[in-house]
């Protein structure tokens, strides 16, 4: 949360998807576990990943064109539970 947090508007938090580059903007801690990486829920209210300690909901990406709603990309791609956020920067 704190890395994406401190780095919106410029330069971005980012990860990678099935080999597409996410920046990602717009972050909340959400109460919620899992393993890292993994995709626990897709809603209106963004899309949420479990970290390390807790989870981190995303409300915009960047991937490719202009920003959008987390939850807008997520459904355009079908991201779903088998998908894993793979590395950050």
């Amino acid at each position: 949360h704190n890395l994406i947090r401190g780095s919106d508007r410029a330069p971005g938090a980012w990860s990678t998807i099935n080999g597409e580059r996410i920046t990602l903007y717009g972050s909340t801690l959400a109460e919620a576990t899992g393993q890292p990486g993994e995709l626990l829920q897709v809603d209106e209210a963004g899309v949420t990943i479990a970290c390390g300690d807790g989870a981190v909901r995303i409300d915009l990406v960047r991937a490719g064109g202009e920003r959008v709603a987390a939850s807008e990309w997520a459904t355009a791609v079908g991201l779903g539970a088998s998908f894993e956020w793979v590395k950050a920067g």
